[in-house]
């Protein structure tokens, strides 16, 4: 494809000025000419769906001769960011081509032209979903599919430097990662993969600071340690509820009513933490 026919209204919503059709051209990645004939498409019922201070993404439909696909236009709109644009498409193309349409959305093109002494550029992505409704800490299933995708987005040899929910989307339940433009090169030396219920390794062994971060942070593994009233406790040490008691301050458990509100506190982490109390030995 050549050309890119932008077939709606663009509200520019700083000066209020609006104008539709617009065609902008097909830009190269990698500075090698294009020189396809094919015919143009069109990208209809744009409907706006993220605006920020870099970026503004419109959903729509783009026509791509007998087929119709949904996407996503990340536009930059007032050539502020145009090299951003074409690095993250880049990215895309070079380390991340095996997993688009995976791990990521599959990118269908950058394109830009200077549109009333503007230059306008954008990228057009496979639309794959909407932002979550809920937290990543909700589902350890839904967590470990995400980060089954960060993994392989490493391995593809990039870090992506911003993985927080509004990064990820979805679609059917099945999450994506998006957004490329903090992404940087990375060679992952992790030791393992991560792997749902095994115990959390020492972030030193396992050797890569934002997969380690990532299954800590939704639980993922197993915790080795609780943090319990400011101290780090090895979960071994972790028998008993009267174990917990023992590693409790003071002050919390001077009186009976302390004492009996702590236990409570830690029969209730053993639970979550799986931890059945022995029987004493007769």
């Amino acid at each position: 494809m050549t050309s890119l026919v932008v077939n709606c209204a663009v509200n520019f919503l700083q000066d209020g000025f609006n104008f539709f059709p617009f065609i902008l051209t097909q830009h190269s990645i990698d500075g090698t000419p294009i020189t396809s004939n094919k015919p143009p498409v069109y990208f209809t019922g744009g409907e706006e769906i993220y605006v920020g201070n870099r970026f503004r993404v419109s959903r729509g439909k783009l026509h791509r001769g007998q087929e119709t696909l949904d996407v996503a236009l990340k536009f930059d709109f007032y050539n502020n960011h145009h090299a951003d644009l074409v690095d993250e498409a880049r990215l895309y193309e070079k380390q991340a081509k095996a997993v688009q349409g995976t791990a990521l959305p599959v990118l269908y093109g950058i394109y830009c032209a200077t549109i009333n002494n503007r230059l306008i550029t954008c990228l057009v992505l496979e639309y794959c979903g909407s932002e979550m409704e809920t937290s990543l800490h909700d589902s350890e299933e839904f967590s470990f599919k995400v980060a089954k995708h960060l993994m392989a987005l490493h391995s593809a040899g990039l870090q992506h430097n911003d993985i927080s929910a509004s990064n990820i989307v979805v679609k059917n339940g099945e999450p994506r990662i998006i957004d490329l433009s903090t992404a940087t090169l990375h060679t992952c030396e992790r030791t393992m993969d991560i792997e749902p219920g095994k115990p959390r390794p020492d972030a030193l062994d396992f050797a890569c600071t934002e997969l380690h971060d990532f299954a800590s942070e939704q639980g993922i593994w197993e915790p080795t340690d609780i943090f319990y009233y400011g101290a780090v406790i090895p979960k071994h040490l972790i028998t008993s509820a009267e174990s917990l008691l023992a590693m409790t301050p003071p002050y919390l458990i001077r009186t009976a009513k302390g004492r009996e509100k702590i236990l409570r506190e830690a029969s209730e982490i053993l639970r979550q933490l799986g931890i059945v109390e022995k029987e004493p030995t007769p």
